[in-house]
């Protein structure tokens, strides 16, 4: 799944009104819960709530992230990947 933005306060994001439904469907009827997002949608807020950050039991994301981010997120999500940018 792919969001709008994430961050610690907010949850998972969007702007679009229609994705949220479909995305927290998504979320309640999977067994594995995979966000894919780089660096830039974190700490961005989109308009609309999909969920919480720790709906997610996966996160793969880019390398860019500051060390207490990823310290910060690590708290909050089971398997956190770092791929190289």
């Amino acid at each position: 799944m792919g969001v709008h933005g994430f961050s610690i306060e907010d949850g998972l994001s969007t702007p679009n009104m229609m994705e949220v439904e479909v995305n927290r469907l998504f979320l309640e009827r999977s067994n594995s819960r995979i966000l894919l997002a780089d660096h830039s949608k974190w700490g961005t807020k989109g308009l609309y709530r999909i969920a919480e950050l720790d709906a997610i039991d996966t996160l793969i994301t880019d390398d860019a992230l500051l060390p207490a981010d990823v310290e910060a997120l690590a708290e909050h999500i089971q398997d956190l990947r770092l791929e190289k940018a």
